[in-house]
């Protein structure tokens, strides 16, 4: 996957010492670079399944564009 491909991925949205993670349905774990509006809304959804959208920015880290509850 090289940088810059867009991503929508599933899975469960935790918090760690350096920010937000989603810990993807079928394996593998992401950093998320939320910005501030979209942080904001994460930090509500933190231990639950969540849909995000974006942009690949390095090894594991994706620069969120939406994020929303599963299922919606």
């Amino acid at each position: 996957m090289p940088r810059g491909s867009q991503h929508e991925l599933t899975g469960r949205l935790d918090r760690d010492g350096h920010g937000l993670l989603l810990r993807a349905d079928g394996g593998g774990q992401w950093r998320l670079d939320t910005g501030f509006l979209a942080g904001w809304k994460a930090s509500g959804l933190v231990g639950r399944n969540v849909r995000v959208r974006g942009t690949r920015d390095a090894f594991n880290v994706l620069a969120v564009s939406r994020i929303e509850p599963s299922g919606w």
